[in-house]
């Protein structure tokens, strides 16, 4: 993977400072590194264009990835998932001091997650290869 900075981003990694312009595989090692039994267990990338970000937690082989999309003060949050039929069944997603509950075609692994965090520094918030539930209710 090269080593490029992402010249327009910022990672906010749970209980340390936020970093601008983080070289690409720190990112995805900062993702590798989830890690719900003594942390950490989550992060954000932000896009410094606009306010678009990207949201992953979990670890341990099991996440989530949401995503924002802005369009000047609107938005739209979505969760992504395994394409298909949304899942009746539920599973928990650890994080260091909390779960979240969701689909299990929502339950994503660290691959997964690293893919679609290189699609958000590539500019696509919200990969063809997934799924994505409109979540915006839940925060407006």
């Amino acid at each position: 993977m090269p080593s490029t900075r992402c010249d327009n981003l910022s990672v906010e990694i749970e209980g340390r400072p936020r970093l601008l312009r983080p070289r690409l595989q720190r990112v995805m090692d900062e993702i590798a590194s989830l890690d719900p039994n003594g942390g950490p267990s989550f992060l954000v990338l932000s896009s410094t264009d606009s306010c678009d970000y990207m949201q992953a937690a979990g670890g341990r082989g099991a996440y989530i990835a949401e995503c924002r999309q802005y369009d000047g003060q609107a938005f739209r949050h979505y969760a992504a998932g395994h394409p298909g039929p949304a899942a009746a069944d539920r599973v928990k997603i650890k994080t260091s001091s909390f779960h979240v509950t969701v689909p299990s075609n929502e339950k994503l692994t660290c691959d997964e997650v690293q893919y679609l965090a290189y699609a958000f520094i590539k500019g696509s918030c919200r990969s063809s290869f997934f799924a994505w539930r409109d979540m915006t209710d839940r925060f407006v």
